[in-house]
């Protein structure tokens, strides 16, 4: 899924509208998220026209010289670290909006990724069942949660 870009217009917060687009856009078979945009200054600068109102994944304050992270980079970073390349989607239930949605991975090296995005308004427990294991969790709202083990254990 590419030509991405969170901005002004969003009512969500920046870490619960990328998560939504890991998760939809891999649940329905894309290979790879990427959001333009990486840094962009305290007015949206630069663009080229097109978006003025875009957000970037790291905002520069040039007059403070202050770097700050957005929610995006942090739901891209997390992805990131537990989703390797080569991966592959797995199944996954996922309860749809104004609940919690998940998707799930298996890398290379057999182990299994799941990222789960609390969309409710409250605290949500929910279990998790693998094969004859399972394990529970709970999530506060708008978190995203990236649970990790090995099939072998």
């Amino acid at each position: 899924m590419t030509e991405c870009s969170g901005g002004t217009w969003q009512k969500k917060p920046p870490l619960e509208v990328t998560a939504h687009l890991l998760i939809d856009s891999t649940r329905n078979w894309a290979k790879a998220v990427a959001l333009w945009g990486i840094v962009l200054d305290t007015d949206h600068n630069p663009h080229a026209g097109g978006c003025g109102t875009c957000r970037g994944l790291v905002t520069l304050d040039t007059k403070q010289m202050r770097v700050t992270y957005t929610g995006d980079f942090y739901a891209l970073a997390q992805a990131s670290k537990f989703v390797h390349p080569g991966a592959t989607r797995i199944d996954s239930s996922s309860l749809g909006s104004e609940s919690l949605e998940s998707v799930a991975f298996q890398n290379v090296d057999g182990s299994i990724a799941l990222l789960i995005l609390n969309d409710r308004n409250d605290t949500t427990t929910f279990d998790v069942k693998w094969k004859t294991k399972t394990f529970q969790g709970s999530l506060p709202p708008g978190a995203l949660a990236t649970y990790i083990w090995s099939p072998k254990h």
